[in-house]
This record gives structure tokens, sequence and C-alpha cells, in this order.
């Protein structure tokens, strides 16, 4: 049923049959068997009823306690028997303080939210029906700002997931003036890691030298390590090189992929590792590898001439 959160006000001295709220609930089904009725089945101390055709709670004329809150337990049910589950509208005689839409909220944003860009809107209702202003009672390091007039949230500087905090609580309070009733609604932030970190080599250049040509494949040449500052999959990497002549495991642990030959100009093998991240957007770090190779004595002598 709807609307939530199921709050409302009444005049202590208001007569019999006036409105207090209007419950509305739908039905799936067609025809009279989609048709709905709304039933009182607790609470209230006989002060209320509910039109079972169309959802008005009034009053039924008893005296009404001023100040005092009452509890209506109201259930819909179709022609068919089906029910829906019990909602509980909240009646007070009197005023009642401005009321949040939700008791608390949670959102998570990311960490390249922009400053002074609302991501959360925290609005109330005046029962009395005056003008809203919004505050904050709890504002962790002055990080958040609110608007006095809207209720939208914002931050006040950068943040970055890697340095700052990951989860901040605060409170937000609804008044309707300076002297007059005000309410209290918790707020939790989380702070999602964007994939900003590109991963970085801990060399720029990996070198071995000394490699004799009879290495197997079996044989680990060196092992090459990046970090990434991000966290989770956006920091977990995966290492690949281009060259046909090597393989890398993934520790970044370099293998012959074949046979490796001295006789190649300056006996050296030059190729590039990358680095890539686990982030919807990948990100690549590279570093150079070189490997020199030393001489073994593989061929044979050969005459030049036949005697």
């Amino acid at each position: 049923m709807v609307p939530a959160p199921y709050l409302a006000v009444v005049s202590p001295d208001a007569p019999a049959g006036s409105l207090v709220y209007k419950l509305h609930a739908q039905d799936g089904d067609e025809g009279n068997n989609g048709e709905v009725e709304y039933f009182l089945s607790d609470g209230g101390d006989g002060r209320f009823e509910v039109d079972r055709k169309n959802g008005q709670v009034r009053t039924t004329g008893l005296p009404l306690q001023r100040d005092r809150e009452y509890l209506l337990t109201v259930v819909a049910a179709d022609r068919l028997g089906s029910r829906s589950a019990p909602v509980v509208v909240s009646v007070v005689a009197g005023a009642r303080p401005p009321q949040f839409t939700n008791a608390s909220f949670t959102i998570a944003i990311p960490e390249n939210t922009p400053e002074g860009q609302p991501f959360l809107v925290t609005p109330a209702v005046s029962f009395q029906k005056k003008p809203i202003s919004y505050s904050l009672l709890i504002n962790p390091s002055s990080l958040f700002s609110i608007s006095a007039e809207t209720g939208d949230i914002s931050l006040t500087r950068p943040i970055d997931y890697e340095t700052d905090q990951h989860r901040y609580l605060l409170l937000v309070r609804a008044s309707e003036g300076l002297d007059s009733m005000s309410s209290a609604a918790e707020v939790r932030v989380v702070i999602v890691d964007e994939n900003d970190c590109v991963p970085e080599f801990l060399q720029s250049i990996y070198s071995k030298d000394g490699v004799p040509e009879t290495v197997t494949t079996a044989t680990s040449l060196l092992q090459v390590s990046a970090n990434d500052c991000d966290s989770e999959e956006n920091a977990e990497l995966t290492y690949y090189t281009l060259s046909p002549d090597f393989t890398i495991s993934p520790h970044g642990t370099i293998f012959p992929a074949g046979p490796l030959d001295y006789e190649r100009p300056n006996h050296l093998y030059e190729f590039v590792v990358m680095a890539i991240d686990k982030g919807e957007v990948p990100r690549t770090g590279t570093t150079t590898v070189r490997i020199r190779m030393a001489n073994v004595n593989d061929e044979a002598p050969e005459f030049s001439q036949h005697m």
C-alpha cells in the first residue's frame, strides 16, 4: 500500500468524518477479482475508521487525546481473499515534527564525485505546512554540505579512496524554524573505488645477463613486478608480453618460449612487458626487459675444404 511512510496528524478537536489519511493498493487481477477493500484490523481505540472502498482514514467523532500517537493497522484484500501485508498508520492528535521520507539513508558514491555536485536528497514532510530548513548535525571532517532549502547533500572537496576514509556517518536535521520542532535522520555514505591508478612496475628496465642459449622453456629467467594503488579488482594485475620468444606467468616470471640464440644482433633480446588491471576500463603499465645471451660451444668445427 502507498503512500509510505504512513504518518499523519489530526486536530484533537477534529469533528467526526475528518479525513486523516488515504491509502491506496493495487491488485493485478482483472475485473471484480481485482477490486480491493480496506480493513482496520487493529488500533485506534475506536476513534478512527477506514472506508472499505476507497481506503480513506477518518475520525469517528470520539474524543482524541492531545499529542497522543494512535497506531492503526490496516490490510487490503481482493475478492478472492488474498491479503496484503499489513501497514501501520501513525496518527498524532496534534503537532508532530517534520518527518523524513526514510528513517535513514545509505548511498554509495564513486571517489571521483565532483565537489559541489549533489549526490543525495534527504526530503522531509512538514505536517504544519511550513517551510523546512535542513542542516548537518554530524559532518565528519566538514567533508559534506547540505542545501538548507532542498536537503541536497554534496562534497566540499574532492575525495581519494586511497587516502580518505571509505565510510562516513552523517546526521541531517529538518526543522521548521529556530524555535520550532525538528527531527533527524542518519545518512551513511560509502566511498567506492574508481580505477584511477595506472599499474607501475618497480623498475623501468629489467635485465638479465649471461643467459646460456641452452636454457629450456622450464627455466625462469627473471621476475617483473608491478603495483596498482587501487583496490580489489581494480588492483588485480595480469602480465602480458608480445614477444614470441618468451612467456610470462601470472606472477610475472619470464620463461623462454623456445630455443634462444646467441647469434642474434648484439646477443640481446629486448621486449616490452605489460601489466593490465581488471578495472571496468582497464589501465596498463609497461616496462622493458633485456635478456643478454652467453655463447655456448654448440657449433662443431667444419673444414672449409673437403680433402
